[in-house]
């Protein structure tokens, strides 16, 4: 059992071949013990050959000798050398060899021989045992007193085996206890070596757990204090090379997106490692809600787009809105999908990347299509072990660390699903991982329970709050501003609804994007949006978008919310427009005065604009007002009551004109009429038969415009136009309602408007502070999203055209 037991060992560690050797000398020992004296053999198997007995004796005698030889020199390598035991092998494989070859009365005439080589050997084995005890090797002292009793019993035997009558007194023969003996003080030694070993290892263990745990402490500070300096060199980077821009040259700019570049890979790599070494850990936790898949992988590719650069890569979403919401940490979700898409655009130079899913019992199979370079078939298991990058060559040409898919992995199982790809060189890969699908629920998360309870109170508090249309709630709160709200949460537009309506606001909340725009669409007086990012259908980048094709930054100020805090969420938001960024969950204090401070920002730009269309409406030129009194006066000595006429035209011009408190944002159509008949009045009543005017107002519109913007115009038309030519002109104004728009024409047919003017308006440079083209360009751009429709044929006249919308 002892023999086996060792050479068990030896099997299951074969680096150390003292247990083979010990497990062999078991075995032999058993054998002689069974052959001695044919006693056991005898009984076992009575027909027995005596050359077997014979043979098995002898076997046993030299081969254990040699075998003994193996295991010391195994135990203390050093003390006895390959040299010497090599010959002292040799020599007892050859004694082996001659119990083989030759007859039973041949090779037992050699044993002594073999005896004087035995004892030569034991002075050798004592001599390096002695040497290992000065050495104070471990054990050596025990394993000399098992030499010493093996030696013994062994002269014992050989005087006895020399002449049994002579030295009959001795006994019987006491070899085989010998080897007991030296059995037992081997397996004591192993044992206490394997025990060393075993505490050894163990201790290396612990400080290699606890420098596995200093390494990854090492890991996360480091990387939370290159974290700053990183974002410092980014912060530098994009500033020299945004603003500094026009003195870089072609190769300086490269080199500035190099450095952003890297310094963007380098804050990567850190999220990564902290990552790693969390899930290492066991640190990270999920918080687990039930997520809608759609509006999160619309908000993700809508990141990739902008930061695909120069590539020619399609992003399609093939998920339908009704796509099963899914049991998953929202963060760690975007997470995974954020590594599987940015793997296939890293890998894909051109084509498209894709995401599906599909329902499969109870689970939701999400895959990420790409047309990239693919993976070999020998690197699919591998690319999702930690630092591999799919071969060497990969990495070079490609970068990376080859943490991202791990990353991946780890978080997908920690959310119990399962991960695999399939792949084909040269035509691409599939991404496929499971989360679980939520059912039976009705979109809440499994914490708002939690939440409601603790915003109840605020929600009662919404006194005036009232559903209607569906999922649109409307809060009259008060009426110093009017706000929309816009998140795809039931829970969360009450409660930012009652926190908006608590401070005077009133509040229209919608579920989706789609509804915010209509809400839009139907009340032009929403001073501010609050936008959740991800909502089904239309994400808060999208619909950030499309309102800021219609109005500007300080117009309709966009408060953009979401849980993620990644750089490149940020720079996406700023991109399509967004004024500012909040995170959730939203802190009520802070979510209140980032409100106030962008209607505050609204407000003074509102004024700030208003002052200076008011200080605009008030600048007329001096030559105007000394024609218009020449002619008055001229006209007074003729005609006095015209006269009068002309003064009444003239103050209401004036009054209009100078009012700096004419801050109003809309005035009536009628009102702007009354400023334009009172100039041409006077305009008439100056060049007479010279100047023909003909009005095509359908009078039944009454429509609110922008101030200042019909007068201005016509008065181009007569200076510049029609009395700019020797005979002078006509001027044609007609205002009238085509389907969903108010048409203002003003038509002269003087000679044109020069090129360099028209290029001018278009690109909306501002020459000076007077109220011209350029001016009302750009008032009606910032209203409306259009501008004015300028037609003008040199020498054959000009007609403009503005299209104000009936809403």
């Amino acid at each position: 059992m002892m023999g086996m037991y060792h050479i068990v060992i030896y099997m299951l560690r074969r680096t150390d071949r003292s247990a083979l050797y010990f497990g062999l000398i078991c075995f032999i020992v058993l054998i002689r013990i069974l052959s001695l004296k044919e006693i056991f053999l005898l009984h076992l198997f009575p027909s027995i050959h005596i050359r077997l007995l014979i043979f098995l004796e002898y076997m046993t005698y030299y081969g254990g000798i040699t075998t003994t030889t193996l295991f010391i020199r195994e135990l203390y390598p050093e003390e006895f050398s390959r040299k010497i035991i090599r010959p002292m092998v040799w020599i007892g494989c050859g004694f082996m060899l001659t119990i083989l070859v030759f007859p039973v009365e041949r090779y037992t005439q050699w044993t002594n021989i073999f005896h004087c080589f035995v004892l030569i050997s034991c002075m050798y084995y004592l001599y390096g045992l002695v040497i290992a005890l000065r050495r104070k090797r471990s054990g050596a002292r025990l394993q000399i007193t098992g030499a010493v009793i093996l030696i013994a019993t062994m002269l014992h035997d050989i005087l006895l085996l020399q002449d049994p009558y002579t030295y009959y007194w001795i006994g019987k023969p006491i070899f085989q206890w010998g080897m007991f003996a030296l059995i037992f003080i081997e397996a004591a030694e192993l044992a206490r070596r394997f025990s060393h070993a075993f505490r050894t290892i163990e201790m290396m263990s612990e400080k290699l757990i606890a420098m596995d745990r200093l390494k990854d402490e090492f890991l996360a500070n480091t990387s939370h204090e290159l974290k700053t300096p990183i974002h410092g060199i980014i912060n530098l980077s994009q500033s020299v090379l945004e603003g500094a821009s026009n003195r870089l040259n072609h190769v300086e700019k490269e080199n500035m997106v190099t450095i952003v570049s890297i310094a963007r890979r380098l804050t990567n790599l850190i999220n990564d490692i902290l990552d790693f070494s969390k899930l290492k850990n066991g640190e990270l936790v999920l918080r687990t809600n039930v997520v809608g898949l759609q509006p999160l992988v619309s908000v993700v590719l809508e990141m990739f787009r902008h930061l695909a650069g120069d590539k020619q890569v399609r992003f399609v979403d093939e998920l339908s809105v009704d796509v099963p919401r899914v049991i998953a940490d929202e963060d760690r979700l975007m997470q995974i999908m954020y590594n599987l898409i940015g793997n296939a655009l890293k890998f894909t130079a051109e084509g498209e990347i894709r995401i599906t899913a599909r329902d499969r019992e109870g689970w939701l199979e999400i895959s990420v299509h790409d047309t990239g370079i693919g993976i070999p078939p020998d690197k699919l298991e591998e690319i999702f072990e930690s630092f591999d990058q799919g071969g060497t060559t990969t990495a070079v040409e490609y970068g990376g660390t080859g943490l991202g898919l791990s990353v991946t992995k780890r978080l997908v199982e920690l959310h119990g699903g399962k991960i695999g790809v399939s792949s084909e060189v040269g035509k691409g890969s599939i991404f496929t991982f499971t989360l679980p699908v939520a059912i039976g629920v009705n979109g809440q998360s499994v914490e708002h329970g939690a939440i409601v309870e603790s915003t109840r109170g605020l929600i009662e508090l919404a006194a005036g709050a009232e559903v209607s249309s569906g999922e649109t709630l409307i809060s009259n709160g008060g009426r110093a501003c009017t706000i929309l709200v816009a998140d795809d949460d039931r829970v969360n537009r009450q409660v930012l609804t009652t926190l908006l309506s608590s401070d005077n606001c009133s509040v229209i909340a919608v579920s989706d994007g789609t509804k915010a725009l209509e809400a839009l669409e139907r009340n032009h007086q929403i001073d501010l949006a609050v936008l959740d990012l991800m909502m089904p259908g239309m994400s808060g980048y999208e619909v950030c978008r499309r309102i800021r094709e219609r109005y500007s930054l300080s117009e309709l100020p966009v408060l953009l919310l979401t849980s993620k805090n990644r750089t490149e969420d940020r720079l996406a938001a700023f991109e399509v427009g967004v004024n500012d960024f909040l995170g959730k969950p939203v802190e009520a204090g802070e979510f209140r005065a980032r409100i106030r401070t962008l209607l505050n920002m609204k407000t003074s730009v509102s004024e700030l604009i208003s002052s200076e269309m008011a200080f605009l409406q008030a600048q007329i030129k001096p030559h105007f007002l000394f024609n218009a009194f020449t002619t008055i006066i001229s006209v007074s000595y003729s005609d006095i009551g015209k006269a009068r006429d002309l003064l009444g035209d003239l103050s209401e011009y004036l009054r209009g004109s100078f009012d700096f408190h004419n801050r109003e944002r809309l005035v009536s159509i009628h009102k702007e009429l009354e400023l334009v008949e009172s100039y041409l009045k006077i305009e008439k009543a100056r060049f007479g038969g010279q100047l023909q005017i003909i009005l095509d107002v359908d009078h039944r519109i009454h429509h609110q415009i922008p101030p200042l913007i019909i007068q201005p115009i016509v008065e181009n038309a007569v200076r510049h136009g029609a009395m700019s030519q020797p005979d002078g002109g006509t001027i044609h104004l007609s205002i009238k309602a085509e389907e969903e728009e108010v048409v203002i024409i003003v038509t002269d047919d003087g000679p044109g408007i020069p090129e360099a003017l028209l290029a001018a308006v278009r690109e909306k440079r501002q020459g000076s502070r007077g109220v011209g083209l350029i001016n009302i360009e750009r008032r009606l751009r910032n209203s409306y999203g259009s501008g004015l429709e300028i037609r003008s044929v040199p020498e054959s006249g000009t007609k403009v055209t503005i299209r104000i919308p009936m809403r």
